[in-house]
C-alpha cells in the first residue's frame, strides 16, 4: 500500500530547509517508494494485477534477501534489487549465504505454484521442533 503526502503550497518545513530543498527530498522519497513497490511486487502482480498469498511469499523472498545482503551504496542496492527480479544474486551474497540463497530462490520462483506455501513451512518448522524435543 502506498501513501501520497500532499503538502499545501504555503507549507514551511522546520529546521531551516527551504521549500525547494524540502520538495526535492520529498520527491526523492517518493521515487524510492515507487522503486520499492516494483522490487517487492511479484511477477503476477506486475503482469496481471493479481495478488495472492503466493505473491506475499515472493515479497517475503525479496525482504529476506534485502535483510541478508549488504550493499556498498544505494546504487549497488538498486542494481541488486533490479537483478533480483531475474533471480540473479550478487556473487558475495552467494558465497556468504549459500543456504539462504537457495531458500530465496524458492521464494522468488517466477511461477507462483512452484513457490513454497506457508503451510509447507509450518509443517517443516513443526517437524524440526518435534525432532529437537525428542532429542532432549
Amino acid at each position: 500500500m502506498s501513501y501520497i503526502c500532499r503538502l499545501s503550497p504555503n507549507f514551511a518545513p522546520r529546521g531551516g530547509l527551504s521549500n525547494a530543498s524540502f520538495t526535492a527530498q520529498h520527491q526523492s522519497v517518493s521515487v524510492n517508494e515507487q522503486l520499492e513497490e516494483k522490487w517487492y511486487a511479484s511477477p503476477e502482480e506486475i503482469n496481471e494485477g493479481v495478488c495472492t498469498i503466493l505473491s506475499n511469499i515472493y515479497s517475503l523472498g525479496v525482504l529476506f534477501f534485502e535483510l541478508l545482503c549488504q550493499f556498498e551504496s544505494e546504487r549497488a542496492h538498486a542494481a541488486a534489487m533490479l537483478d533480483l527480479c531475474h533471480r540473479i544474486f550478487p556473487p558475495t551474497f552467494l558465497s556468504e549465504n549459500l543456504k539462504e540463497a537457495g531458500f530465496c530462490l524458492r521464494l522468488l520462483h517466477p511461477e507462483p505454484s512452484l513457490r513454497p506455501t506457508t503451510r509447507y513451512y509450518k509443517l517443516f518448522i513443526g517437524a524440526k521442533c518435534e525432532a529437537l524435543e525428542s532429542y532432549n
